[in-house]
């Protein structure tokens, strides 16, 4: 079944990607062409933080946030 979710920067424009069950968080990120750099993660639409290797779940969204707490974003 082909799903989609929403990815990108948290204070940017968000791409829809779709993805097949069983598609890592990851895997829309390089999908959208978007790196995740050092000193940034992924928070959901719950602002709960995920990892990359987590599955993709169908209409949610993932966006790229910044540790503020390092000074990084």
């Amino acid at each position: 079944m082909i799903n989609k979710a929403y990815v990108g920067p948290f204070d940017g424009e968000l791409k829809t990607i779709p993805f097949n069950d069983g598609d890592s968080i990851q895997s829309l990120f390089d999908k959208a062409n978007l790196t995740i750099k050092e000193g940034q993660f992924i928070n959901d639409e719950d602002s709960d933080e995920v990892s990359l290797s987590d599955e993709a779940e169908a209409d949610q969204t993932y966006y790229i946030v910044g540790n503020f707490k390092q000074g990084s974003y």
